[in-house]
């Protein structure tokens, strides 16, 4: 587990090298960027400071844990908002 922190350690320091500016300044940019979703996040971050792909990604992902699961939508409300409405039940089928 520690060369997984190490590496990810190595990768924001990359980042901050890259951007020119701290992860604290980053987290900034990022909450009044205007965008929550994983993958807004990502195109953003690599329009914006012209981030890699992976870059881009691991600051999102790093960026988004650190906001806190609060602030982040649920699983169970991400699945109530795709089936929102009312379902359709499935019921045997009485023909043999």
């Amino acid at each position: 587990m520690a060369d997984v922190e190490k590496a990810l350690a190595t990768q924001l320091a990359n980042i901050e090298t890259k951007t020119g500016k701290s992860f604290a300044e980053l987290k900034a940019s990022i909450a009044k960027s205007g965008h929550a979703k994983h993958g807004e996040l990502r195109s953003w971050l690599m329009e914006k400071y012209g981030l890699g792909h992976g870059d881009a990604n691991t600051l999102a992902h790093m960026s988004q844990k650190a906001a806190g699961a609060s602030e982040m939508q649920s699983p169970a409300g991400t699945l109530d908002e795709i089936y929102a409405g009312k379902r359709r039940t499935c019921a045997p089928s009485t023909k043999s």
